[in-house]
């Protein structure tokens, strides 16, 4: 059975996709996806509401099915590889729905069972989220900006549950999740439990190589979109020379699709780094390895760089702190000169370094990641001397580079570096028709992603010249009317890969693709593209938080939707309408 009911719904899905102009009505009518058919569909079990007489009615089912089902040894190492991938899929769904108190309480009770300590208790400052508040409902927007700007802040602050709370849907017991948790205790297997939970809290892997990929995240249909994640392809994180920086790029086309809880500039992201800093320490604390440590301070090192680029805003007391965890680290593992390694590269920038820094990397590899990794240091290398000091080595250089995106579709450094060559309209970039035979090979939703990216800005660009040399010959620029071939090209690549298996079920690129009807003033078909991507991605709750934006008149009829659903909404349109007046 899949895991997302839409899935289930395959060939009555294409003939619909395929009329893009029918009536969304009689969808909006359909009760089929409900969240609570997520957990029910992975376990046999309903997250329960916050009614007593349905949680104990749903207690008294699960006694009766323990007592019925088969034992089985918890020891099985088949069994426990199922079990991780079952807690993924579960917290990647939890997460993407919004229920992210839901999510906190699963991980806390999956730790403590299986690393036999319990999680840090965490309480976030429910003051300066009154505060802000306040600021928002006396700004006299409308009511759809209203909504969106306070569901936005009460999701950056309300991750965590709270036993006080006048919400209901904060105060979650143990028992509503009790059912849903397996032990795991072979050792590999917590580590890709830890791996998944950093994941899950927008910790980017750090270097994020395709061959750690295929063992264990994207071989799913529905990958974890989380803008955090994609940050080692807009900088580079590797090493301590700035090989490439498309930051400009990540704030032009993705700054604005980041939700949820959050540690890019926003309100709220202090408590969510003292969070998942907090996290970081207990998992090390609890499963001590080298690879953890090593993440640990890169994850830092990303922190500081985002830090200098104005991403986040750091205070001296925070980086104080960041400095004293490296510390901490190096002080245990005092012997270790990978963490040594990693500790230089915040502090020192040398092009030597550098190189050495690759041998010591390979030195500890297994021979299955030498080539990828092989690959990835040969064409960082020449990329910096080409950009550096000679030209003459470009074929060489995008020879290699397309041969590794090839070999490596989901190779973030790769991604990153192709992105920076083919966006610095320097002239010397590859036809569209080469990027989209390298980027859509291998049918992966991470590559596709930098193609559309590296289009539009290219049409922006070239749409910008075209405005200077009007404006250059005396004319009106008010006047230029747009290239259609242009908007069609696009528009055709959009609507072909939303048509795609696995990567239709990118709820990021349906929404880059709203984005750009939006921009182009397609109104009419920016609504019936909508109605589409809630259709396809239905547990995705960010997509309806994006009526506000692209259809703000039908927002009553989404928020209803959510509520339908059983989607995380932090505020009803009746809760806003007292607090305005």
């Amino acid at each position: 059975m899949a895991l997302f009911p839409a899935y289930e719904n395959e060939l009555e899905g294409k003939n619909k996709n395929e009329d893009k102009t029918k009536e969304n009505v009689t969808w909006l009518e359909n009760k089929s996806f409900d969240s609570t058919n997520v957990a029910k569909t992975l376990t046999s079990s309903i997250i329960p509401t916050t009614s007593t007489e349905n949680k104990s009615t749903k207690l008294k089912e699960n006694e009766e099915k323990t007592q019925k089902s088969p034992s089985i040894s918890p020891t099985d190492t088949s069994i426990q590889k199922d079990n991780k991938n079952i807690f993924y899929e579960l917290c990647l769904f939890l997460k993407q729905a919004g229920l992210y108190e839901y999510l906190y309480v699963l991980i806390k009770l999956y730790t403590t069972i299986s690393l036999g300590q319990e999680m840090i208790s965490f309480h976030g400052n429910e003051q300066e989220l009154i505060e802000y508040e306040t600021l928002i409902l006396q700004s006299k927007l409308p009511t759809h900006e209203l909504w969106l700007r306070i569901e936005k802040l009460r999701e950056s602050f309300h991750f965590i549950p709270e036993d006080n709370s006048d919400d209901p849907q904060r105060i979650i017991f143990n028992d509503e999740l009790n059912e849903l948790i397996y032990p795991i205790i072979d050792q590999n297997n917590i580590n890709k439990l830890i791996i998944i939970i950093l994941n899950i809290y927008k910790i980017p892997l750090i270097p994020f190589r395709n061959e750690f990929n295929l063992n264990n995240l994207l071989n799913h249909n529905n990958i974890d979109v989380s803008i955090e994640l994609l940050l080692p392809i807009f900088i580079s994180t590797t090493n301590h020379l700035s090989i490439f920086n498309n930051l400009i790029i990540f704030k032009k086309y993705l700054l604005i699709y980041i939700n949820g809880p959050q540690y890019i500039n926003s309100i709220g992201n202090v408590q969510y780094l003292d969070f998942i800093l907090n996290l970081f320490k207990y998992l090390i604390n609890n499963n001590n390895n080298i690879n953890l440590n090593i993440w640990f301070i890169r994850f830092q090192r990303l922190l500081l760089l985002l830090n200098h680029y104005k991403l986040i805003n750091l205070t001296n007391k925070f980086i104080k702190q960041i400095n004293k965890n490296i510390h901490e680290i190096l002080k245990i593992n005092n012997n270790n000169i990978y963490l040594y390694n990693e500790y230089a590269l915040i502090k020192y920038n040398d092009a030597n370094e550098f190189i050495l820094n690759i041998l010591k990397e390979l030195q500890q590899l297994n021979d299955k990641y030498l080539h990828e990794l092989l690959y990835e240091s040969y064409v960082r290398l020449l990329f910096w001397y080409y950009d550096k000091f000679n030209k003459n080595i470009y074929q060489l250089f995008l020879h290699t580079l397309h041969n590794g995106i090839e070999l490596y579709p989901n190779n973030y450094e790769l991604l990153g570096i192709l992105l920076s060559v083919e966006t610095k309209n320097d002239g010397i970039v590859q036809p569209v028709w080469k990027l989209n035979k390298i980027l859509t090979k291998s049918n992966e939703c991470i590559p596709i992603l930098v193609l559309l990216i590296i289009i539009e800005e290219r049409f922006e660009y070239q749409e910008t010249i075209e405005k200077k040399s009007i404006e250059l010959f005396g004319g009106d620029c008010n006047q230029y009317i747009n290239d259609q071939s242009k908007y069609y090209k696009l528009l055709s690549l959009y609507d072909k890969f939303t048509k795609q298996e696995r990567i239709k079920y990118c709820a990021l690129i349906w929404r880059l693709y709203l984005k750009f009807l939006y921009k182009h003033n397609k109104n009419e078909l920016c609504k019936n593209i909508y109605y589409i991507a809630c259709e396809t991605c239905p547990w995705f709750k960010p997509l309806y938080m994006d009526a506000a934006v692209y259809i703000p008149t039908e927002l009553p009829q989404i928020q209803d939707l959510i509520t339908e659903k059983n989607l995380r909404i932090h505020i009803t349109p009746e809760e806003l309408q007292v607090l305005a007046t």
